[in-house]
């Protein structure tokens, strides 16, 4: 098929116009933010996973900050067009036509290693108890708060690791936590917080007696006793103490990040046979325990199905995906780290895309 010398330009020259001016900016904005969202959410996953079970094995904790994310698209194209006429006006007796394009993505992640006197405060000081009275109020499970967050409520101690020690929780501890969370279930535990002179605050919690079942009526006497309280007493000012204080006062011994991230470190399973090579130590049974906070399991290869599994000295640790209480409570422990303050004013990951 002969084809006119006229026809072919212009036909070229549109393809060409109309090749500079798509832009690709756009397109790329729904792929790069759920995909660079979705990798750094998974890499924070294994990150704390890993920070877990290295404190299992008493080895140093160590915080990498994704500070930036930089992906640099660019597209390019030729084409050519050659021919050879005859000058008598003849047809055309060659046509060649000929195109080229690149495409390129070039990302640069820059990472911070989280270190500094304002970062180390930020995970070494403990959670202020009117903070987890605070999680308790928004309709985080009691139990799972107090199992978590605190070392002692009225010298009443949870399962805790000091230093390789590891202390089991009293029974009378684990029995207020269930206590807590079935009065928290009626609606009859609150907190109240006063602002007093000077704008200091004074975190309270409160029992109510108004329209109760005589269950729960039983259920608030009962953790009364447990944490001597008088019973003719509703509300008690809420104290940070790791010893019991006044009568009206409930002193909470609560826990930093850190310490938190070492109680869960004892629920990592471990080959038996590194405890007798002293290279971690045992720990005690969650047998009193209705449901462990958290469950780490520990094998020689990767499982199929897990929700975050990391390796570490030549063995996989993971949580099963299936395993909803472990994964409520790693899922917290994330929540908590992204209310520390690292004392980077840019702490969060800045996602630039540059597309030409």
């Amino acid at each position: 098929m002969r084809i006119g010398f006229q026809r072919i330009v212009p036909l070229t020259l549109t393809a060409l116009c109309g090749a500079g001016c798509r832009s690709i900016g756009p397109g790329t904005i729904p792929r790069d933010r759920v995909d660079y969202g979705e990798s750094i959410s998974d890499s924070w996953k294994c990150q704390t996973l890993l920070n877990i079970v290295r404190m299992r094995y008493m080895d140093t904790p160590m915080f990498l900050d994704v500070s930036s994310v930089i992906s640099s698209y660019s597209l390019s194209g030729s084409v050519a067009v050659n021919s050879t006429v005859n000058t008598n006006g003849r047809a055309i007796d060659s046509v060649g036509i000929g195109g080229s394009g690149t495409y390129s993505n070039s990302p640069t992640i820059t990472y911070t290693p989280l270190t500094g006197n304002k970062f180390l405060r930020s995970m070494l000081d403990p959670v202020p108890p009117s903070s987890i009275l605070y999680l308790l109020q928004s309709g985080y499970p009691a139990d799972f708060l107090l199992e978590l967050g605190v070392n002692s409520l009225n010298d009443l101690h949870n399962r805790s690791s000091h230093g390789g020690d590891v202390q089991k929780a009293d029974p009378e501890f684990l029995r207020l936590a269930e206590l807590f969370r079935e009065i928290q279930i009626s609606g009859a535990i609150g907190m109240r917080v006063d602002e007093g002179p000077s704008n200091t605050v004074t975190a309270s919690l409160y029992f109510r007696s108004e329209r109760v079942s005589p269950e729960v009526m039983a259920e608030i006497r009962e953790a009364k006793e447990l944490l001597r309280l008088p019973d003719d007493k509703s509300s008690f000012e809420v104290i940070y103490s790791p010893v019991r204080a006044g009568n009206n006062q409930l002193a909470v011994d609560s826990r930093s990040v850190l310490q938190m991230m070492g109680a869960l470190a004892t629920f990592v399973d471990i080959p038996p046979y590194e405890v007798e090579e002293g290279r971690t130590i045992a720990v005690p049974d969650t047998s009193l325990w209705s449901h462990p906070l958290l469950h780490v399991h520990c094998g020689n290869s990767r499982p199929d199905d897990d929700f975050v599994a990391v390796q570490y000295r030549d063995h996989w640790f993971w949580i099963e995906d299936r395993d909803w209480w472990s994964k409520r409570t790693f899922s917290t422990i994330l929540f908590l780290f992204t209310l520390a303050d690292t004392g980077s004013p840019d702490r969060t990951p800045v996602v630039t895309i540059p597309a030409r």
